[in-house]
Formats: C-alpha cells, sequence, structure tokens
C-alpha cells in the first residue's frame, strides 16, 4: 500500500480497470447517460468486467 488513505493496491488496480472499461460504454439513444464500468474482484484479482451497454 503506498497511497495515503492505505487503500489496498488490488483496490486502486480495480477502480482504475472500472474507469477505463467504463470508456467503452455505448449510449442507448441521444439522452446523456452514466458511463459505467464494473469489475468483479474475488481473491485480489480481477474475475470479471462489464460496462453499461455491452450486451445488446
Amino acid at each position: 500500500m503506498t497511497n495515503q488513505y492505505n487503500i489496498p493496491d488490488y483496490i486502486i488496480r480495480g477502480i482504475e480497470k472500472a474507469i477505463e472499461i467504463s470508456l467503452n460504454c455505448k449510449n442507448e439513444d441521444e439522452e446523456i447517460h452514466p458511463k459505467v464500468g464494473v469489475v468483479l474482484i474475488r481473491d485480489e484479482n480481477i474475475v470479471e468486467t462489464a460496462y453499461r451497454g455491452e450486451i445488446e
């Protein structure tokens, strides 16, 4: 842990990955929608990821 809040490194990696994959979001229509990235972490490893609009 090298951050000022003592957050474990695997959590930081998960947050960074969620932000990264949220950039792949697809709009359903012309309205403004939040960009959402999801990361599943198990035993300190990223197991699965998803983002809004991935499944149509």
